[in-house]
């Protein structure tokens, strides 16, 4: 009983102080949208999972700026800063 209480409370600091511990830190996504911006290109984003299919845990990301371009169509590696849902692209992947 007590080991239960303290595992619960370890988990519950770790999620409270350390969110981005529960999220992997880089993922695949599919380009979904493309619309230039200057010398920018902004995205709209969606997650692909291990299965390769939409990880419907995560909302489609829209207003992604990268100065990388990407069709749209392709899969990019992204990673979460901070943990947040705020994702760098890191470049095109198969």
């Amino acid at each position: 009983m007590l080991e239960e209480m303290i595992k619960s409370v370890i988990d519950k600091q770790i999620a409270d102080t350390y969110p981005h511990l529960q999220l992997p830190s880089l993922l695949r996504a599919k380009i979904t949208k493309v619309t230039p911006s200057g010398e920018w290109f902004e995205y709209s984003l969606k997650i692909i999972g291990k299965t390769g299919e939409f990880d419907e845990r995560y909302p489609e990301i829209p207003g992604v700026l990268s100065k990388l371009q990407v069709d749209s169509g392709k899969y990019v590696a992204i990673g979460l800063l901070y943990g947040e849902l705020n994702p760098y692209i890191f470049g095109e992947v198969a």
